[in-house]
């Protein structure tokens, strides 16, 4: 008689449901940012409003008096370098981009259910444990420099948002080529993570980040990420056997 061989795996089961109502799954980039696009709509709706106004609110009234970090020899060096603004803003453009991909509603939630507690956790850091970063004198020098100045106060900087929302947006796309679109292209996922990198490292030459605000935005995005996803797929399952029609 064989014995029988003990398995175990290591994958992390993922959402599977996808696009029941629909009769092929759409291949091309632009057919996916069309499917659900009203909820899609909502979503950006709510995350804009989640990471602007309760990001300026927590700015103009902390719950004390802002601290200072110590400035590590990385942040001397890293020269400042306000033509990196562009990139610095670039967030705003990946943000609605990649969870408009996805044709699954599950993950649609689970990506709002993230982004909620990454920014939950972040906007307690804002208000409660106050930074402010010193920054470059004259900065109407450089009028793209200025203006994100003018908008956004030397404040909010630990966990680093923008490092969080950037890394935790790559991660979602990992998860939507893995679950639903195969034939994504790994190049992309490389082109995402270069983006992704490429705003990270903005963060300093824009001076607007401390160098440990950013191991901190990715810990909390990686976190937000698994958080938000585990939470959907037991809510899928629940309703899966609840109702044996309902196919996840």
């Amino acid at each position: 008689m064989n014995a029988i061989q003990p398995t175990c795996s290591l994958e992390v089961p993922h959402l599977e449901e996808t696009d029941r109502g629909l009769a092929s799954p759409p291949r091309s980039w632009r057919e996916r940012l069309s499917v659900h696009w009203p909820m899609k709509l909502v979503l950006l709706v709510i995350v804009t409003f989640i990471y602007k106004v309760v990001y300026v609110a927590c700015q103009q009234a902390p719950w004390t008096v802002p601290r200072h970090w110590e400035l590590t020899w990385v942040d001397r060096t890293v020269p400042f370098r306000p033509g990196w603004t562009w990139m610095y803003l670039s967030i705003y453009l990946m943000l609605p981009v990649v969870p408009f991909l996805t044709v699954g509603r599950d993950r649609l939630v689970a990506y709002l259910k993230g982004a909620a507690i990454m920014s939950f956790v972040a906007f307690g850091f804002f208000y409660l444990v106050p930074v402010e970063l010193p920054r470059p004198p004259d900065p109407s020098r450089h009028p793209l420099y200025a203006a994100l100045t003018a908008m956004d106060r030397p404040l909010n900087c630990f966990p680093s948002m923008h490092v969080g929302f950037a890394v935790f947006s790559v991660l979602f796309l990992h998860r939507v080529r893995r679950a639903e679109w195969p034939e994504l292209p790994v190049a992309w996922l490389w082109a995402g993570w270069s983006w992704a990198a490429a705003i990270i490292i903005s963060t300093l030459f824009t001076k607007q980040h401390y160098l440990i605000d950013l191991p901190a935005g990715a810990a909390l995005a990686w976190i937000s990420d698994r958080l938000g996803h585990q939470t959907q797929l037991v809510m899928s399952r629940a309703r899966s056997q609840a109702d044996p029609r309902y196919d996840s």
